[in-house]
């Protein structure tokens, strides 16, 4: 009977992780890569699901799970966005979309953490981290809780398999190899 009071007790102090899913409305999954070595080329996918678990009393996101329509790539250039989904970069005809999965999460200051997930893209996976901030939570117009974050990290696509390769004149690469990855997310609560 003790250890039941005592259990009791020890309800109110802990905390659970309520899960989120995004608000494709407000939630952007994008990127930016060096085009000629001399600018900066950015565009998103507009086409995706995420649903996490986040509880920001202890600082935890798990079970994190983000699925991209590799073919909603747009990067406002029909015929760049034709040769991304070709089998030099995307190949989505054989890789119809991309993940970043599981979650491990350490706190560094405030609202700011590093997240690491698990990004599948072209059949290769490998872990990827994010600097990570938590902008808030507040209630929509109907009531629903809403939460916000901002990440940035950044991969290789060499290390994903993305063969395109082409020099430009000066040294360098058409295309960088290295991406950053952008996300502005905005998730409501499931219930």
């Amino acid at each position: 009977m003790k250890i039941l009071l005592f259990a009791l007790c020890l309800l109110p102090t802990l905390t659970f992780a309520t899960r989120y899913r995004t608000d494709p409305d407000h939630t952007r999954i994008g990127f930016r890569v060096m085009h000629m070595m001399i600018n900066q080329v950015n565009g998103q996918f507009n086409n995706f699901i995420g649903t996490f678990d986040f509880d920001p009393k202890a600082g935890t996101l798990k079970d994190t799970s983000f699925v991209v329509k590799t073919t909603s790539i747009d990067t406002g250039v029909q015929k760049r966005d034709d040769h991304l989904r070709s089998k030099e970069f995307f190949n989505v005809e054989k890789f119809p979309e991309m993940t970043i999965t599981n979650s491990k999460i350490t706190k560094k200051k405030n609202n700011d953490y590093k997240w690491t997930g698990d990004l599948t893209l072209l059949g290769v996976t490998k872990p990827v981290t994010f600097d990570l901030t938590y902008n808030g939570s507040r209630k929509d117009m109907e009531g629903k809780t809403k939460v916000g974050f901002t990440a940035k990290g950044k991969i290789n696509r060499k290390d994903f398999g993305m063969p395109f390769d082409a020099p430009v004149s000066g040294g360098g690469l058409l295309v960088g190899n290295d991406v950053d990855i952008l996300l502005d997310i905005e998730a409501f609560e499931e219930k």
